[in-house]
């Protein structure tokens, strides 16, 4: 994946760079939020490579070569835009009801995942966790990780 889907020539400030952030890193959790339940069922893995994919995206705002504005770190606005993006719950429900759709899944195994989500719904900021720390750079995932610990 080439940097021109971060990159567009222009230094982002911080306020887009958080929103750049917070929008793939919601992204990623949908598609994980979809990942996490076909793991749990036994069912075919169709998301996996756009987790990769979106995380790779979240992971090259930390380049060197992505320009900004001013002085900031890019790890703190990156802990803020995580703190803001795993506070939608109703991303995961959005993800599940995808997930039906999306895996046409027979009505018996329907029946069989609406049961298993009422049981086992996710923590939004868990899974946004486990996703970071399978798929993220490790060096960038502990800058987070460190900031993180601040809060």
């Amino acid at each position: 994946m080439s940097n021109k889907y971060v990159v567009t020539g222009m230094a982002f400030s911080r306020d887009k760079w958080v929103d750049k952030f917070r929008s793939r890193l919601e992204g990623a959790l949908k598609e994980f939020t979809k990942l996490k339940i076909a793991e749990s069922l036994g069912q075919k893995d169709y998301w996996s490579h756009e987790v990769k994919a979106l995380v790779k995206v979240v992971d090259k705002l930390f380049a060197q070569e992505v320009q900004t504005k001013g002085s900031w770190d890019r790890y703190k606005a990156a802990a803020e835009a995580y703190l803001d993006s795993h506070g939608e719950e109703t991303k995961l429900t959005e993800a599940f009801n995808e997930y039906l759709v999306y895996a046409e899944i027979p009505e018996k195994e329907r029946k069989k995942a609406a049961v298993w989500w009422r049981k086992n719904r996710p923590d939004a900021e868990d899974l946004s966790f486990e996703m970071l720390e399978r798929y993220m750079r490790k060096e960038n995932f502990d800058g987070l990780v460190k900031e993180l610990q601040a809060y």
